[in-house]
């Protein structure tokens, strides 16, 4: 069943394959049967969605990376590469960590010395049920729900998906919430989830203007609050339905991350500490790791002067080595039309 129309197949060798990628399941057919003969078949999500991909993967010309390829070509106004931008990542992000676990490194820059490069992570969905919280491994081709991202229409939609993400992996708040990609990674040896924040800006190169307003926007401080010109204090400019919007906020990231605190030992950092008798958080990892994507990742100066030590960038040579340098000019430079 495929757009609410019945479509028959005839068993073969092509038909076969399908099945046994998972595409459709059927009886096995008695000896007798005249196989020459229409049987229909079943087809449904998530098993399309799902295993269709496993099939399309084994021809360049209909994989992942050349689909994406083709629409950030084709893309004729910046903001449509900026959303296309946004998808890119999170492909990069489930072909990475999605069923396997790789280091941070890989994929983000860290400042000098941050011990989380090194640390091994893993894609994960939640849900959230009767008993509670669950968390589960998530892939191209496992999880615990039938889509991999969810798209926000309202603040109420995207502060529904943290209280039951329903097992999808991720969350694009668009302009509902600070972050454009919003997913959760899960710590191979400790087990801390970690909120991932990802903020995408199609620029060949970012001033301090647009880093500083990159930061804020994956800062869940800020998320719906802006400052008072007047009185120069942080005001909520949330959804009037939401009375205490940050508390909700907070509480929401807690019953995902818990309240323990990441506190790094990065070389270097110690003069910025306010004391050398500073006790470390309890964590290995940041709840939060927030991350700006830009073609300009080299931000090493930034980066140090992050005290926290949960800012990163996204390595662009990484973009380049899955789509190849057309499409990775292609975002940096926009349309023929537009100058970043």
């Amino acid at each position: 069943m495929t757009g609410g129309e019945l479509y028959y197949i005839t068993p073969g060798e092509k038909t076969q394959k399908l099945i046994d990628l998972g595409v459709g399941q059927l009886q096995t057919s008695e000896v007798n049967n005249d196989i020459s003969q229409n049987f229909p078949v079943f087809i449904s999500e998530p098993l399309e969605i799902l295993y269709l991909r496993t099939l399309f993967q084994q021809r360049e010309w209909t994989s992942w990376q050349e689909s994406v390829s083709r629409d950030m070509l084709s893309a004729c106004s910046r903001s449509t590469v900026g959303s296309l931008f946004e998808e890119t990542i999170m492909y990069l992000f489930m072909d990475a960590f999605g069923g396997k676990s790789a280091p941070l490194e890989i994929f983000f820059h860290f400042a000098e010395g941050s011990p989380l490069g090194a640390r091994e992570v893993e894609l994960v969905a939640v849900r959230v049920g009767v008993e509670g919280m669950s968390v589960v491994e998530t892939s191209w081709n496992t999880g615990s729900s039938d889509g991999i991202g969810f798209k926000a229409k309202s603040a109420h939609n995207a502060l529904a998906f943290l209280a039951d993400p329903k097992g999808k992996p991720f969350l694009f708040p668009d302009n509902h919430m600070g972050p454009d990609l919003l997913c959760f990674l899960r710590d191979k040896q400790t087990g801390e989830l970690i909120v991932l924040l990802v903020q995408a800006k199609v620029k060949k190169q970012l001033d301090s203007k647009t880093w500083l307003s990159a930061l804020n926007s994956i800062n869940p401080e800020h998320f719906y609050t802006s400052v008072c010109k007047e009185s120069g204090e942080r005001v909520q400019h949330g959804p009037i339905a939401f009375e205490d919007i940050l508390n909700n906020l907070d509480a929401l990231f807690t019953n995902i991350t818990g309240t323990a605190e990441f506190r790094p030992a990065i070389e270097g950092m110690h003069s910025r500490l306010r004391s050398a008798q500073q006790r470390l958080g309890t964590r290995k990892t940041p709840r939060f790791l927030r991350v700006i994507a830009s073609p300009d990742d080299e931000q090493g100066n930034r980066l140090k002067a992050q005290c926290q030590g949960n800012i990163a960038t996204l390595k662009w040579e990484a973009v380049v080595k899955c789509f190849g340098e057309s499409v990775a000019n292609k975002i940096k430079e926009g349309t023929p039309s537009i100058h970043l």
